[in-house]
């Protein structure tokens, strides 16, 4: 025993002295990578808070600005700004996808301005007096009481520079940031979306040379000792649409009566012709928006209004109510042939508002709002239909064809908005109406967005 008990001694302290040590390097060397951890992180934290600490001010950045395009001496100077180009769309899944539509551009400080498209279906204007702004096309006028300014009204403003807070309100220095391999300073408005609307300087110098994400400005001149672009290149979905500048003016007279607002009847055809009812006309004429969305122009709702007389509708459907505007047109119509319509909208306000309306035009009586998800209003509606209009998610039209299509009676109509406007994303669709026996489909083109009508056959 004595002879083996003697090396297990030994091996053991050996063992426990290895053990020991092991632990001892170990724990150094943690200690010594938690420093060395510790001062990276603190060093980092030096650097972000140097970075923060060596960002200019917003009024930095805004005046260095204002020097880099001319300085605001001359930028004073100009008191109005006139533009002439072509915008060039080219979007694959646009029809044409490939189109160049000459532009006019005029602007009178301190804050009017007036934007004009030559379409190839008629003239395109957006117009802000300092007041009130409004768009005007072919089909409809939209006025809007409080618009929100754009940024091209921005870009074509002489002296833009001097006050962009009124056009980006409440701006803040977001960050130095590398967009598209170009190093700026990020100025984000106070609630709009960055992606659309941050102003994005050049480091290197001054310039503003990106609204948000996708507006990108390019091909700086000089025009009467001021800078301006010559180019402004918009990223599309699948595609771009480029504004190319082929003369800019300064300090032009503008004729004063392009500020002024349009009447409805002088400047469109008329779509109101013997529609006399004193409460229902002036809401057809102009119907504002509370809560957001959009409407057919007048020259739909009338067809649609000449749809369910001409055939004595009575039983009518429609999908997607938004503030009602379609609807009072629907709503007249049905109360000519004796008859009702139901409409369903998934937006509570904006259903809402659309009842207040109806409760104003005094067709309350004539139209049946549901506020709910048209998916599961619909199969709770016993009944057939004769008439049926949708304005709602275009990819949604196949579903509801199919949801809708037995319920249609001999001779009923299943109508659709923006079948070429929006074709691209309804396809399924028109190939569906298009290519069913039981329908005959006709597109219409009562404005830019076209309706198409499928009459169920007899």
């Amino acid at each position: 025993m004595k002879k083996y008990t003697i090396p297990c001694l030994v091996v053991l302290t050996a063992l426990f002295i290895i053990i020991s040590i092991t632990s001892l390097i170990s724990n150094i060397t943690a200690l010594s990578s938690q420093d060395s951890s510790t001062k990276e992180i603190e060093g980092s934290k030096r650097n972000y808070a140097d970075s923060l600490n060596t960002l200019p001010s917003v009024e930095q950045i805004l005046e260095r600005y204002i020097q880099a395009i001319g300085g605001r001496e001359a930028i004073e100077r100009l008191t109005s700004r006139v533009c002439t180009g072509k915008l060039i769309h080219d979007i694959p899944w646009r029809k044409p996808p490939y189109e160049e539509v000459p532009f006019e551009a005029y602007a009178r400080t301190p804050d009017k301005s007036l934007y004009i498209e030559h379409r190839s279906d008629g003239i395109y204007k957006e117009v802000f007096n300092g007041k009130i702004g409004w768009t005007q096309d072919a089909d409809s006028i939209t006025i809007e009481e409080s618009p929100k300014r754009s940024k091209l009204e921005f870009l074509m403003d002489s002296q833009g520079a001097l006050h962009i807070e009124n056009y980006f309100p409440g701006l803040t220095v977001a960050g130095k940031d590398t967009l598209y391999g170009r190093e700026v300073y990020a100025v984000e408005p106070e609630g709009l979306k960055k992606a659309h609307y941050s102003c994005n300087f050049d480091v290197k110098t001054g310039m503003l040379i990106y609204i948000g994400y996708y507006w990108e400005l390019l091909d700086y001149r000089e025009v009467d000792g001021v800078k301006c672009p010559f180019r402004i290149a918009m990223s599309r979905k699948s595609g771009s649409s480029t504004y190319v500048f082929d003369e800019v003016k300064h300090n032009t007279s503008i004729d004063e009566s392009l500020f002024i607002p349009p009447d409805t009847d002088e400047a469109l055809e008329d779509p109101f012709r013997g529609i006399d009812d004193p409460k229902v006309l002036p809401m057809l004429k102009h119907l504002p928006y509370e809560h957001g969305g959009m409407n057919i122009p007048p020259q739909d709702g009338r067809f649609l209004y000449n749809l369910i007389t001409k055939n004595d509708y009575t039983r009518g459907l429609e999908i997607g109510t938004s503030n009602g505007y379609s609807t009072l047109w629907l709503g007249l119509a049905f109360r000519k042939t004796g008859g009702k319509v139901i409409t369903i909208e998934i937006e509570s306000l904006r259903a809402k508002e659309a009842m207040e309306n109806f409760r104003k035009a005094g067709l309350d009586h004539v139209i049946d709002t549901r506020i709910n998800d048209a998916f599961e209003e619909i199969p709770k509606i016993e009944g057939d239909f004769d008439f049926v209009f949708m304005d709602v998610w275009k990819s949604d039209y196949i579903k509801f064809l199919r949801l809708l299509r037995d319920r249609i009676r001999p001779g009923g109509a299943i109508t659709a908005h923006n079948v070429s406007s929006q074709s691209h994303s309804m396809q399924d669709f028109l190939d569906a109406i298009r290519n069913d026996p039981d329908l005959e489909t006709t597109l219409h083109e009562t404005s830019e967005a076209w309706i198409s009508v499928s009459i169920k056959r007899e």
